[in-house]
């Protein structure tokens, strides 16, 4: 169901909206379906410009790798965007699950 959302975004002729956007990239967090959630965030920003702190929440709970959190903080980091609670309690909870103690201490620490 998600990819035939996404295909409809995709072939419309009305442009998608950022809260189009973000609902499919929810749907696919939501399926555990993190590569696909990041091309749509990618799509997002390509049309927008930096995507929400909000946006960023949903991948962030859908990240299950440590060093997946820590290239999606680095690139919001690059675009600007702020941890939100949502998005940090997430971050921390993946680092601290694959052992990054450490790392997610720093971060509490900033």
């Amino acid at each position: 169901a998600a990819g035939e959302v996404h295909d409809l975004l995709r072939t419309s002729r009305r442009t998608p909206s950022e809260d189009n956007y973000a609902r499919l990239m929810q749907l696919y967090a939501n399926l555990r379906r993190y590569k696909e959630a990041v091309a749509v965030l990618d799509e997002a920003e390509e049309s927008f410009g930096p995507a929400s702190g909000e946006m960023y929440e949903h991948l962030m709970s859908v990240t299950s790798s440590w060093s997946a959190a820590l290239r999606l903080h680095r690139r919001m980091r690059q675009q600007g965007v702020a941890l939100n609670s949502g998005a940090f309690n997430h971050f921390v909870a993946v680092l601290a699950k694959g052992g990054q103690i450490r790392t997610a201490w720093a971060l509490v620490e900033e």
